[in-house]
């Protein structure tokens, strides 16, 4: 399995996505304590941020595990820049709204569904494909 930075990589997205204004929450891998999903993020007593990605789905043969976490905290980053949710998961207008835009600056299509987004709007090969530099090759 290929060593993963949660760090390096939160800070990626924060980075091209949200100017660097959000708050770095505490990344490990492990199992989200809900329904089975490949990231959860929580709201700690006392104010702290964790963002738990599932190792399993990051370790299926052939993924290209780089590209698909970088995707799960792009997801997770949405929820922590919108907050505590009041009400149901999270996935509401304002997420949308976020999710949107950051599909757009990635060029990526509408998304019909935001619960995996942006999985769900990816093209079939996308998480299978190696990157070395500016080129991709399919595994």
């Amino acid at each position: 399995m290929t060593v993963i930075d949660l760090n390096a990589l939160w800070a990626e997205v924060n980075a091209e996505f949200w100017a660097g204004r959000l708050p770095t929450p505490q990344l490990e891998f492990g199992q989200p304590d809900s329904e089975p999903v490949h990231a959860a993020t929580r709201w700690l007593p006392g104010g702290g941020l964790l963002v738990r990605v599932s190792p399993e789905s990051a370790s299926v043969p052939g993924l290209n595990q780089v590209r698909w976490t970088r995707d799960v905290l792009r997801h997770e980053s949405i929820h922590v820049a919108m907050g505590r949710p009041r009400v149901g998961d999270g996935h509401g207008r304002g997420f949308r709204r976020h999710a949107r835009r950051i599909g757009r600056q990635l060029g990526l299509p509408a998304p019909v569904s935001f619960r995996s987004w942006p999985a769900t709007v990816r093209p079939e090969t996308y998480y299978t494909t190696i990157e070395i530099g500016a080129r991709s090759w399919n595994n």
